[in-house]
């Protein structure tokens, strides 16, 4: 993603050539980067979490919480992905501008919701299985 700025920056300033579509081309891999590697995030636990207010409330209730939040987390990510799958089938022939097939545009919200979905999923289960490390903070 930074190498298409940088030659689109190289080619503007210097040559005074335009790169054609840098911005898309930009946009899709910044889209692609976050989409795909929230799961890992995800599946590491470095997403934000209320833990100092949560700390302070009775384990039970931490339980609960969790469990709904990422219950929640699987079920809103799966329907997201399923939404991401409709609108690619319903847009399947058109292109982007930058003469890219819009499946291809919609791959990377497609798999990283996906994938979202199933680790959220994974982490439920886990819980219920009494196998969550995360859930002492």
């Amino acid at each position: 993603m930074v190498i298409v700025v940088v030659v689109q920056v190289i080619l503007r300033s210097i040559f005074n050539i335009p790169f054609i579509s840098a911005i898309e081309l930009a946009q899709y891999f910044l889209i692609a980067i976050t989409f795909v590697s929230a799961s890992y995030a995800t599946r590491d636990g470095e997403h934000i979490r209320m833990a100092d207010l949560q700390k302070m409330l009775p384990k039970r209730i931490r339980f609960v919480i969790e469990f709904g939040t990422r219950l929640a987390g699987a079920l809103c990510f799966a329907i997201v992905s399923y939404s991401a799958v409709v609108s690619t089938i319903k847009n399947f022939w058109n292109i982007t501008p930058l003469g890219m097939p819009v499946p291809i545009f919609f791959l990377p919200t497609i798999v990283g919701f996906a994938l979202l979905s199933l680790e959220y999923f994974i982490e439920t289960v886990q819980m219920i299985m009494g196998k969550d490390y995360n859930i002492g903070l």
